[in-house]
Parts: C-alpha cells; sequence; structure tokens
C-alpha cells in the first residue's frame, strides 16, 4: 500500500492516499508529542525521522519514501 506521510496531526503523523478525486486517510502514527517536520533517512529512504519540540522519532517502513532534491543552481 503507498501513500503521503505527513506530519499533520496533533498527536502524530497522517498517512492519507488520493485516489483519483478521492483522498483517503490509512492511518495516523501516534507520537509522544506534536510533530514538526518530517525528513526520509537510512540509505533506502525507509525510514522517516520525525521531528518535534523536543524529540525525534523514527519508525521503519516497508516502502520507501520520495526524498526531495535541491534544484542545480545556474550561473549566467
Amino acid at each position: 500500500m503507498t501513500g503521503t506521510l505527513a506530519p499533520s496531526r496533533h498527536a502524530g503523523a497522517a498517512a492519507w492516499r488520493a485516489t483519483g478525486s478521492l483522498v483517503e486517510h490509512l492511518g495516523t502514527l501516534r507520537l509522544p508529542e506534536s510533530p514538526h517536520n518530517l525528513a526520509w533517512g537510512d540509505e533506502d529512504a525507509r525510514t522517516p525521522y520525525i521531528t518535534a519540540l523536543t524529540s525525534i522519532s523514527r519508525i521503519r517502513l516497508a516502502i520507501p519514501g520520495v526524498r526531495l532534491t535541491r534544484a542545480k543552481e545556474t550561473t549566467s
């Protein structure tokens, strides 16, 4: 099952899947405090690291996440 994981809930990170015009809530990862940010880690990008005010949480997933890459600067 694939979807989108985002630190968007007061008590955790929500997983969503867009199917056509519908958005389905797949579940919520419960965390000890409100999440602030999420980054995919490890070589295979299967571990989201979720930061909060005083902690960092991580969980190993079966499906890899998508890492954002910076656009290369152009020189003129």
